[in-house]
């Protein structure tokens, strides 16, 4: 079921909520799955974990390159062979402590300066690198990190003569790949107000509570009302499918709301998709559209008895929208 009501806008105030487990490991990203041609003004191109777009009025180009080698492989992104110049920002759907990337420039162009820049939220440029391409240093890898600890969601190139991006390394963390709430892993007892952590965004009815179901004796995590219960959880780590289970059979109905975010639109969240459970339901679970992952969950209606909630890149179980 398909809704385009906003999601609720979450104003929140620090308190410590959910544990969260996280592996972190780095992957080398190329554009090799992409068509050659052109970027145009407005238009945008996706791969996995980043999307491009052109800025500035310019047109950029996905073209083949001469060569390949450990920096270069076999598409890559960057100005047209025309001599004008390509405006560029990469959008990471997880925001990553750093970003690496191999700029290069063709043998034939003169030398020419490149410039990188780190984005912050409000599109203000925080680090400007400029990186000299000379004859004989046709290839540059550069490393970007972000200021006083903050992530990298956005980085602005300016490109010419030519010159092009490849090679992208981004930190895949898993962040929330895996239980991102564990009741088990909760202090006991009564839950209310707006909370936060490094991972998750909570903002739950006063009926919030952990404790463990009744007949299993199985943490848990749920409300003391029958009906009318209306929690939202919003992940700060974005995947493919989210997983609900139970801790024992739904004792009422409710919804799950399952939402995504824009991240190259300024992280705009909507929700794509409801999960009715059931009376006697033990498990929910939604794998998103391809390109396009998801960051958040909302509870309305009858009681759940949640053992976990998990984001999730390939469901252990079968999914709606698979």
């Amino acid at each position: 079921m398909q809704h385009t009501r906003a999601f609720p806008l979450l104003s929140v105030l620090a308190a410590a909520l959910f544990p969260v487990h996280a592996f972190a490991t780095e992957t080398l990203q190329t554009f090799d799955q992409a068509a050659p041609g052109l970027i145009q003004p407005g238009e945008r191109l996706r791969v996995d974990g980043i999307t491009v777009s052109t800025q500035d009025g310019t047109t950029a180009a996905i073209k083949a390159v001469k060569d390949p080698d450990e920096l270069a492989s076999g598409i890559a992104v960057g100005a047209v062979d025309d001599g004008s110049t390509a405006s560029l920002k990469l959008f990471f759907t997880r925001p990553q402590p750093s970003v690496a990337f191999t700029l290069v420039l063709p043998a034939s162009a003169a030398p020419y300066t490149a410039l990188a820049s780190v984005l912050n939220g409000r599109e203000e440029r925080r680090q400007i690198v400029a990186i000299d391409h000379r004859a004989m240093e046709q290839r540059v890898r550069v490393r970007l990190h972000g200021d006083d600890g903050a992530r990298i969601e956005n980085v602005a190139l300016t490109l010419g003569h030519g010159a092009y991006v490849d090679n992208v390394t981004i930190d895949t963390t898993e962040a929330g790949d895996g239980y991102v709430i564990d009741p088990a892993l909760l202090p006991q007892g009564a839950m209310s107000g707006h909370g936060e952590t490094d991972d998750a965004i909570v903002t739950p009815t006063a009926n919030l509570f952990v404790g463990r179901e009744p007949t299993s004796g199985t943490p848990m995590l749920g409300s003391r009302l029958a009906t009318g219960n209306d929690v939202s959880f919003v992940f700060k780590g974005r995947r493919d499918a989210i997983e609900v289970t139970l801790a024992a059979p739904a004792t009422s109905d409710a919804d799950l709301e399952f939402s995504a975010s824009d991240v190259a639109g300024g992280g705009h969240i909507y929700p794509i998709h409801t999960t009715h459970v059931r009376r006697g339901d033990t498990r929910a679970c939604f794998k998103a559209p391809l390109g396009t992952e998801l960051q958040a969950l909302r509870w309305t209606g009858g009681n759940l008895a949640i053992r976990k909630i998990e984001l999730r890149s390939t469901p252990a179980g079968s999914c709606e929208g698979q």
